[in-house]
């Protein structure tokens, strides 16, 4: 089971990896100053999220319920942001923002993946 949760982990952080990159390199708002406020608001709320499981991760008491409901975040917010790639003005920081976010988001799951269960 352990193993399991740890090729999807794998996976998952791939995936969220490439959403990154391909943000990147075709967002609508290469170097403008002014990015959608829609997008201010996803990476605040990512932002978030990433911190909570940066905590979960540092503590004792998580499960694999919480690895697995961490894979189902990254999934969702990985929707999220191709939707808003497609429909929202990117700025460069805006850009480099959700990248350092994927970046701590994976890091965070692996981490997370890598240990066994309830233990720091």
């Amino acid at each position: 089971m352990k193993r399991t949760i740890i090729i999807v982990a794998t996976l998952i952080v791939a995936s969220f990896l490439f959403s990154s990159l391909m943000l990147s390199g075709c967002g609508g708002g290469g170097s403008g100053k002014e990015g959608s406020k829609v997008v201010n608001n996803y990476l605040d709320n990512l932002e978030k999220k990433v911190a909570q499981w940066e905590t979960k991760a540092q503590s004792s008491s998580f499960t694999l319920t919480d690895l697995a409901e961490m894979n189902k975040a990254s999934v969702d917010d990985i929707g999220e942001g191709k939707r808003l790639q497609g429909s929202e003005v990117w700025n460069s920081d805006q850009q480099k923002r959700y990248d350092s976010l994927c970046s701590r988001f994976s890091k965070t799951l692996m981490e997370m993946s890598a240990k066994p269960s309830g233990q720091k």
